[in-house]
């Protein structure tokens, strides 16, 4: 669950240009009509780089160091003028998704415009954000670091679930169309970054794993298990499964957001 400190593979090269459903999108362009006026808007992918904190190589503290980054550029109706309408972390030196673009436009909220999903992932992990297009600016709606090895993916609702070796579905969020989140069924999502998962309900006991804002973390099988604002919880890392404490202030049953200004 974590978007550095990944496995040194070769990347994935992604395909040429395509078409899907009027939609064209290739490795740093998509081009779709957003606004229903016949115009297609093309948003390019632009890399760049920023002091970032990221974790240490045994997640266990956090580091400045520069992070990788990318943006995405809105010209609408063939403007000459682009206007930023979303960013994402993509790594850092040590390790950057393989894949990370605008998949598809359609209606989310179901209010007759067309929204962004964005997508991110590499050999371990994957990111869905649901870019939701407002008058002046876009709401980012992230649904957190899902692992690969649960086969997590969005259905026909856009809820996120779970087909695990043949197993029946299992919903793991919820997509709410009218609050524009996902609402979580049994999970948490990390409010804030650098956040310590701890031996003890104390910040004096030994940190076991630190977090990024928005990485899903679940309830231990025991329900109940609480102690004066600090929530036990179990998370999926390199090393295992591993159990301990957080803060409840640094829990949510819904998904992160995130505004993005259209200037």
């Amino acid at each position: 669950m974590r978007k550095i400190n990944l496995l040194f593979l070769t990347p994935i090269l992604l395909g040429s240009a395509f078409c899907v459903f009027g939609q064209e999108k290739t490795k740093n362009e998509f081009i779709a009509d957003l606004n229903g006026n016949g115009k297609r808007e093309h948003i390019v992918t632009v890399n760049y780089k920023k002091p970032a904190s990221l974790l240490s190589s045994n997640n266990t503290a956090c580091e400045t160091r520069t992070g990788y980054f990318a943006k995405f550029v809105l010209y609408r109706d063939g403007q000459k003028r682009g206007m930023t309408i979303f960013d994402y972390s993509i790594g850092d030196d040590e390790a950057v998704y393989w894949q990370y673009r605008i998949d598809k436009a359609i209606d989310l909220n179901r209010d007759g415009k067309k929204d962004l999903i964005f997508y991110a992932g590499d050999d371990t992990t994957e990111e869905y954000v649901f870019l939701i297009q407002k008058a002046s600016y876009f709401k980012a709606v992230y649904s957190g670091t899902l692992e690969l090895d649960y086969f997590a993916e969005l259905n026909d609702t856009n809820d996120i679930v779970i087909k695990n070796d043949g197993s029946p579905t299992k919903v793991l969020a919820k997509w709410n169309a009218k609050r524009e989140v996902f609402e979580g069924e049994g999970i948490y999502w990390i409010i804030g970054n650098c956040i310590g998962l701890y031996t003890e309900p104390s910040e004096l006991s030994k940190v076991l794993v630190r977090f990024y804002e928005g990485e899903i973390v679940y309830p231990p099988e025991k329900a109940n298990d609480n102690q004066d604002g600090w929530q036990k919880i179990k998370v999926n890392t390199f090393e295992g499964w591993k159990e301990g404490w957080m803060e409840m202030r640094h829990l949510s049953a819904s998904s992160p957001t995130k505004n993005f200004p259209v200037k």
